[in-house]
């Protein structure tokens, strides 16, 4: 017998100690509020946590509100994330009741979709159990930067990373810029068909609390970027096709900087940067790309993603 409850500030403390059983992370309370923090989209604390009879944290289920916009029109949407059920509870059909009762409150808050990149463990639940679409899977473009692995070393062993780190930040604040010095439809497609999730200034201070992300202008590009163990390009202002080569070469400069071995950039295969990038490079694909759509309005398979869509971003 479990209870179940939606999840408030005050629940940080069981999500954290669930971390730490389904994944072996120690991740700081602090940053769990700072990745809860989606109140400027609209709402926070969409999800459910369940306990056993005495008490102890079983398993999580919860999304993250974001705004979907297309040809000038918003949506409430949100990123399924977090799914976590503690060893000594799994198979007890916690990870379907947790969904089902958080895509409940979804409608009740208004929430017109769900979108979620799962991985292979939790793919069959996703399909079989909560009737996820899923339209292909996330493109990753693999580029090579620096030759010594500096980076990859340092998060593998904290004595390095203290000094990886100090490195790493007397570099790219050479080139941080700030984001609302650009006009807020810089980053939003001005195809009408297209939809995305929506780069105004909410989603740019909400990525930005992260000390890992960085907006940065370097060799003309403006791009949104994530150091965690590589250089994850999470976004970057259009270009026309013929600059690709110029930007393939700026992104790996950047790597060779920064020490940092491997620059990827992950896309929908439908995102115009998938285009661009594909005349020059071969993709492997990445995560599957899932929707579960509760407004008839949005057309799912038009969507474009980027990994800083992701809510591990």
């Amino acid at each position: 017998m479990y209870i179940t409850s939606r999840i408030t500030d005050a629940s940080y403390s069981d999500i954290k100690k669930l971390y730490q059983v389904c994944f072996g992370l120690n991740e700081p309370i602090d940053q769990i509020r700072r990745k809860y923090a989606t109140q400027e989209f609209g709402e926070k604390n969409v999800g459910f946590v369940a306990k056993s009879e005495g008490g102890d944290i079983a398993a999580y289920y919860g999304v993250f509100p974001l705004v979907l916009t297309q040809n000038l029109k918003d949506f409430l949407v949100a990123q399924s994330g977090d799914t976590m059920t503690s060893l000594d509870h799994q198979k007890k059909g916690l990870f379907t009741m947790l969904a089902k009762e958080t895509y409940t409150l979804c409608k009740e808050l208004n929430i017109s979709l769900v979108f979620g990149f799962p991985n292979q463990n939790s793919l069959p639940g996703f399909v079989k159990k909560l009737n996820w679409v899923f339209n292909g899977n996330m493109q990753k473009f693999n580029l090579r930067g620096a030759q010594f692995p500096f980076c990859e070393l340092a998060f593998k062993y904290k004595w390095i990373l203290l000094v990886y780190n100090n490195y790493y930040r007397s570099k790219i604040k050479r080139y941080e810029v700030n984001p609302e010095t650009l006009d807020e439809g810089f980053f939003t497609s001005k195809d009408p068909d297209v939809y995305e999730v929506k780069k105004d200034s909410r989603f740019f201070k909400y990525k930005l609390s992260n000390p890992y992300n960085h907006f940065i202008k370097f060799n003309g590009f403006y791009m949104l970027v994530s150091l965690k163990i590589h250089l994850r390009i999470g976004l970057v202002n259009k270009f026309e096709p013929e600059k690709t080569s110029e930007f393939i070469n700026a992104i790996q400069k950047l790597g060779k900087i920064l020490k940092i071995r491997q620059v990827h950039v992950v896309v929908s295969d439908n995102h115009w940067l998938f285009k661009n990038l594909n005349e020059y490079i071969k993709s492997s694909q990445s995560l599957p790309i899932g929707i579960l759509s509760f407004d008839e309005r949005i057309k799912s398979e038009d969507i474009q993603f980027t990994v800083a869509d992701y809510d591990t971003f």
